[in-house]
């Protein structure tokens, strides 16, 4: 028995340090595709969208090894708990990347001029994306409950960014119609980046349900 328990303990670090490795390369992918929009490097933002196909192994790897984790092990209580939970995880860090590489497709569609004066807004957006990301991983890492509630309501500003960034560019429009096509652009590709604070914030509810047995919805409208 004890040597079961200890081979179940074994494949649940395993478990885990996969998810770790998954979430670190999807910041990562956050940094680079935030580089490459910051200086419209058409040529990195092709070698992320090449890299979004890896995301998708690593998706499908942490489900078979969470499939084979149940069918050899049969945990039961928290353990299957903890084990359902990594398996939406995996799940919402493949989503990340692929928002990562449709803003990287946008990126190679923006021409130079005329672009509107919500840059820094937007690299913003993309450097909280990322930190709210890495924070919540380390929630995850370490079962804090409290901390991935505190970083989900952190989505509330992406979201008032978002907001901010979305009015000025459709007034830069209105003013520059030489602008429309790099602005509507540039609306999709910010609605990615408040996609993925959604996405960190699906985390933060697993996190939740690991460490109560209870979901709870955190995107709804915070006051």
């Amino acid at each position: 028995m004890k040597v079961e328990r200890n081979v179940l303990e074994r494949e649940k670090r395993a478990l885990r340090q996969q998810i770790m490795d998954m979430g670190r390369l999807a910041c990562r992918a956050i940094l680079d595709v935030a580089d490459a929009l910051d200086h419209l490097d058409r040529a990195r933002a092709g070698e992320i969208i090449e890299r979004d196909a890896h995301f998708n192994q690593l998706n499908e790897a942490i489900h078979d090894a969470c499939v084979e984790l149940i069918a050899r092990q049969q945990p039961v209580a928290t353990e299957l708990r903890e084990v359902m939970a990594e398996l939406h995880i995996a799940v919402e860090l493949e989503r990340i990347a692929d928002h990562v590489a449709d803003i990287a497709r946008i990126v190679r569609t923006l021409s130079d001029h005329p672009l509107p004066p919500a840059w820094s807004e937007i690299l913003k957006m993309a450097a909280l994306s990322e930190e709210m990301l890495r924070k919540m991983l380390r929630a995850y890492e370490e079962r804090d409950a409290v901390a991935a509630e505190v970083i989900a309501a952190t989505d509330d500003d992406l979201d008032r960014l978002n907001h901010q960034v979305v009015n000025e560019i459709i007034e830069f429009m209105r003013k520059n119609p030489d602008a429309i096509a790099n602005g509507t652009k540039l609306i999709w590709l910010t609605h990615n980046f408040e996609r993925v604070g959604d996405r960190v914030t699906n985390i933060g509810e697993q996190i939740l349900y690991i460490t109560s047995a209870k979901m709870r919805d955190l995107n709804r409208p915070r006051s």
